[in-house]
């Protein structure tokens, strides 16, 4: 089996959680209803990334290049709701390596960069507008960051210069996020989140659209872009994790 075809099977048997696992929470019941998502994320590199006693390396890796350079990524996303209030957690990894650039003037033979990532954020949610066709909530969290990154350079000036280096902190966030059913059993839903704390600037927007198969199952394909500008001690990490992703929510 081709890396492609093990790739869809994974995102076919996954699911996207994030923005799809609101599409199962209903508004106004008065006992508390969960969602359950695990997911698999196509997620590329985009940015740039200072190790400590290397120079700066520029990163752009892309959705064809990942038979190469992603090893892993994944989520898992839960729910929580009663009535107008909803409790969330979400889980992110991707451990990923691409071929990176090096400023003017700084020539090498090859430039590699790898990053392990993992977040974990949890939040609350009060829903401001909720109909029979869907909902809006305004969302505040707390997500904590634990990074490793890793920049190889041979070649030119440099003779197999490797050098690694990580950080974790926690960063601040508000948002939005809602869903919106145009018929019995498709829907559009989606996030935006925005804040800091330990980083300068912290995103994470989602968007997709979803089929409701019965009131526990769901299923969407959709984009996830989770970005982070983090510079402390010589470590810096601008990079954006970003692709599609596709999978299943179940209600309980």
């Amino acid at each position: 089996m081709s890396f492609y075809q093990k790739l869809s099977l994974i995102l076919g048997c996954l699911g996207m959680g994030t923005v799809q696992a609101q599409a199962l929470e209903q508004v106004g019941l008065k006992d508390w209803t969960y969602t359950l998502t695990p997911y698999a994320w196509a997620a590329s590199l985009s940015g740039d990334a200072s190790v400590f006693g290397a120079p700066k390396v520029h990163v752009n890796s892309s959705f064809s290049s990942l038979k190469k350079d992603l090893d892993f990524a994944g989520m898992l996303v839960g729910t929580a709701r009663k009535d107008r209030i909803g409790v969330f957690a979400d889980l992110t990894y991707v451990k990923a390596s691409a071929g990176a650039s090096l400023p003017a003037g700084l020539p090498a033979n090859q430039v590699r960069f790898g990053a392990k990532a993992f977040t974990a954020m949890l939040g609350g949610g009060y829903a401001v507008w909720y109909s029979e066709n869907g909902h809006l909530d305004v969302l505040g969290a707390v997500r904590y960051w634990d990074v490793n990154a890793a920049v190889t350079l041979d070649g030119g000036y440099f003779n197999h210069l490797e050098r690694k280096d990580g950080a974790n902190w926690a960063d601040f966030l508000v948002g939005l996020r809602g869903v919106h059913y145009f018929a019995d059993h498709v829907y559009a839903s989606g996030w935006a989140l925005a804040g800091g704390g330990g980083s300068r600037f912290s995103w994470d927007v989602a968007a997709g659209v979803g089929y409701k198969f019965n009131s526990a199952v769901s299923a969407q394909i959709g984009y996830r872009a989770l970005g982070v500008d983090y510079s402390r001690n010589r470590f810096q990490y601008k990079m954006v994790h970003k692709g599609p992703a596709v999978g299943l929510t179940w209600r309980f």
